[in-house]
């Protein structure tokens, strides 16, 4: 090909090169310009809550209750998804609640990624199950919003009490997997005895058994000048009889 003719192919080629990027490069803006003008999605929650009964599901604690729920998710920025609750006369497993199951369920779906609640009673009344339950949310990539306590898991103040509470619900567990402490009935009388002898009272001894929580003989939580004089070996004089 001569020198001339690459001239006219650069002539005519680079034009048309430049006209084909530009069209591009308008089909962007127009597509990005058209992105922009399209309404935001807003995030959807879902509110769990508790009822006095079925035939209670729209009493005036209940009607309360939800609105507290839009307007926090309102204020929040967020869309109630769906509102679901449970009846208090359930009696099955306290993770086994089936309106938390379904709320649950439904932000392991995709449909919402947040869950609000009035307070931490509605998860669990139990610290152990309290823990699980946000656990379980922390696990599903959803944020936790609890009303009453001012906490969000959107926020790092809130993450970091949300750990807290799934912490202290592991040793809870953990507590109640093991069981009561044992007690060495002999170490322990002779501990008492030494006590006694060093002229602590009965109330002064049973103070410090139970700021260390040491469980009575009997497997009691709670030191009594009574249990501890027991414990020392006391015993009442039968009364004589006439």
């Amino acid at each position: 090909m001569s020198a001339n003719l690459w001239v006219v192919v650069a002539v005519v080629a680079v034009p048309l090169v430049a006209a084909a990027l530009a069209v591009r490069l308008g089909r962007r803006r127009a597509a990005a310009a058209a992105r922009a003008q399209m309404p935001r999605v807003a995030p959807l929650a879902i509110g769990y809550t508790t009822f006095p009964d079925r035939r209670q599901t729209v009493s005036p604690e209940s009607r309360y209750e939800a609105r507290r729920i839009e307007s926090a998710c309102e204020a929040r920025g967020l869309v109630l998804y769906k509102l679901v609750g449970e009846v208090r006369s359930y009696r099955g497993p306290d993770l086994e609640r089936p309106a938390l199951v379904h709320a649950l369920g439904m932000l392991d779906a995709g449909e919402a990624s947040c869950l609000v609640v009035t307070g931490l009673d509605r998860l669990s009344e139990t610290p152990a199950n309290l823990g699980q339950v946000i656990d379980w949310v922390e696990d599903l990539g959803a944020r936790l919003i609890v009303i009453d306590i001012d906490l969000d898991t959107d926020t790092e103040q809130g993450r970091l009490a949300a750990r807290a509470l799934v912490r202290v619900g592991a040793l809870e567990r953990e507590r109640v997997a093991v069981g009561p402490r044992l007690v060495d009935a002999t170490a322990l009388r002779a501990r008492i005895a030494s006590m006694r002898e060093g002229g602590m009272t009965l109330q002064a001894i049973a103070d410090a058994l139970n700021a260390e929580r040491v469980p009575t003989l009997r497997g009691g939580s709670e030191w009594r000048p009574s249990s501890v004089q027991a414990a020392a070996g006391y015993k009442r004089p039968r009364r004589q009889e006439p």
